[in-house]
């Protein structure tokens, strides 16, 4: 067999050996500093294939000429159809300024390439992209920062090539070739030092770094930077980064310095405000580990405060279980004095409510006993060698989506940690009260039951299901909902709404199937085309 970049594997058609996978995984492990051998190359991997698909953060820039600023307008309209995001449209000091999960590419559009300089106020980091327009001649050499120079003429003859390996000249005139091109050599280089500064394994400075993704929380964010500033253990041993998932929004810098002055004054680096132009919780918490320095990050939703002994708590369940990759702690729920009409019994955990029998740290055996993201914490190395959350998992915004502290989870126990769960480490969840509200309930029935069948076609969770099973599970929660047993009402309206996921999942299902079936009529259509 073989298998491309992508995933994609075929049956070889050479019969040659390839390898010895036991020797191949060794030589790894010990020579070339890959952790987990072929286990962690293969987790690896997979990332690589998330983080292809996300998005790039731009900066544009042009000459005076209407041809440059013809091209850069249209890189624009590229950008925004491509969902990447445009960084002069952030302020200047929100700008984000961490490296690891941020691709970041600068592009100047000149007319004549000849002694076209770098920006000098670009970020060092930056992958530095010179694009010539027009029919001048191309220059045989070029500054040395510029990492990628392309030309938009049409060539009868390759073009020039600079000395520098890699650097160009390619020849694009297309506006879809030229972004595309410049979206993968981002990529490829991005990917390669994060590669080296993952192997690297630094030192931890803190015991812990606690990570607070926030999206327009205002000024109630201060409550829960409060709860984590007083904790039980000294603010000398862990530091507190708050993400700011929306960089127009002041408020939130506004908030950290008021805090850092009333609680950090001794500290005040132990408190520190960092911007994640791309929206989701999944890039706001690449962003949060790629700034930590503690051993451990503990992981704190915007909406919920942490108990006083929380990250003692948590040292506690490390020291007792040394192979704990993941610890996750109890989830109280803050209930208002006016007890919401639609929060039922047994109805808290839709509310993120998560709560256990036991009350000494245990390690979690399946995955539906995996704790949830409101109060998780996971050794940084470890986070690092699965190479952060998935991008396709967490909510974005004000959705409804999850999953991707589970997916994480998984991720790591492949690795040959263990999965923790430790009672005693407690937070309270606070959502508005806007939420208690039956569509709330609603969206959320449907949203675990798409992550759950996500997981499960991404192979992070066990068992893919067929349409079979799904209608049987459905049939089921119909039959529920008009038992004549003993029921209360909304435990068969939720019986009910469980039934409509379902059959909604069906239809995504069947559409699955018929997306793959045009999939391989094209594909086997291909092969003909290029056998006959």
């Amino acid at each position: 067999m073989r298998m491309n970049a992508m995933g994609t594997i075929q049956h070889a058609d050479f019969p040659d050996f390839l390898g010895d996978y036991p020797y191949q995984a060794y030589s790894l492990d010990r020579n070339r500093g890959v952790p987990h051998g072929i286990e962690g190359l293969m987790v690896f991997e997979e990332a690589r294939r998330d983080f292809y698909l996300a998005p790039v953060a731009w900066i544009l820039e042009a000459g005076s000429d209407l041809l440059a600023q013809g091209v850069i307008k249209r890189v624009r309209g590229w950008i925004a159809d491509a969902r990447h995001v445009l960084l002069d449209s952030i302020p200047s000091d929100r700008q984000p300024d961490y490296r690891w999960w941020l691709p970041l590419v600068a592009v100047r559009v000149v007319s004549d390439a000849n002694d076209a300089n770098t920006g000098s106020h670009w970020p060092e980091h930056a992958f530095k992209v010179l694009v010539q327009v027009g029919s001048a001649p191309l220059p045989l050499e070029v500054s040395p920062d510029w990492d990628l120079c392309i030309s938009t003429q049409e060539f009868q003859e390759p073009p020039p090539r600079l000395t520098m390996p890699r650097q160009g000249w390619l020849a694009a005139n297309r506006i879809g070739t030229l972004c595309t091109a410049i979206d993968i050599r981002v990529k490829q280089a991005h990917l390669a030092g994060l590669e080296d500064r993952i192997s690297a394994q630094a030192a931890s400075e803190l015991k812990f770094s606690v990570v607070i993704c926030t999206y327009h929380r205002g000024v109630r964010l201060k409550e829960v930077i409060l709860s984590v500033a007083r904790q039980s253990i000294p603010q000398t041993s862990y530091e507190v980064i708050i993400v700011n998932n929306d960089p127009a929004d002041k408020v939130v810098s506004e908030v950290v310095e008021e805090v850092r002055l009333s609680e950090f004054a001794q500290h005040p680096e132990r408190l520190r405000a960092i911007s994640c132009p791309f929206r989701g919780i999944s890039f706001a918490r690449n962003a949060g580990i790629s700034e930590a320095r503690g051993k451990i990050i503990s992981f704190l939703d915007d909406d919920a405060a942490a108990f006083p002994d929380w990250l003692e708590q948590i040292d506690r369940a490390a020291s007792a279980f040394p192979k704990a990759g993941v610890i996750g702690g109890s989830i109280l729920l803050d209930i208002p004095k006016a007890r919401p009409y639609w929060l039922k019994e047994g109805w808290g955990h839709y509310w993120s409510q998560f709560q256990v029998a036991h009350r000494e740290p245990r390690v979690a055996e399946d995955w539906g006993s995996y704790p949830w993201g409101a109060n998780w914490s996971a050794l940084r190395q470890a986070l690092l060698e699965i190479g952060g959350f998935r991008a396709k998992y967490g909510r974005s915004g004000h959705d409804f989506a999850g999953g991707e502290e589970v997916v994480a989870a998984f991720l790591i126990r492949r690795l040959g940690y263990e999965i923790v769960v430790a009672p005693a480490a407690q937070v309270c969840h606070k959502p508005g009260k806007e939420r208690y509200t039956l569509k709330h309930i609603h969206r959320t029935i449907q949203s675990r039951v798409n992550t759950c069948y996500q997981m499960q076609i991404d192979l992070y969770a066990p068992l893919i299901p067929k349409v079979d099973d799904i209608k049987n599970l459905r049939e089921k929660r119909l039959a529920q909902a008009v038992s004549r047993e003993p029921l209360k009402w909304h435990f068969r309206l939720e019986h009910l709404l469980f039934a409509h996921a379902y059959g909604k999942l069906i239809s995504r299902m069947h559409q699955d199937l018929h997306d793959r079936e045009k999939l391989a009529e094209a594909r086997m259509h291909a092969e003909d085309v290029v056998a006959g």
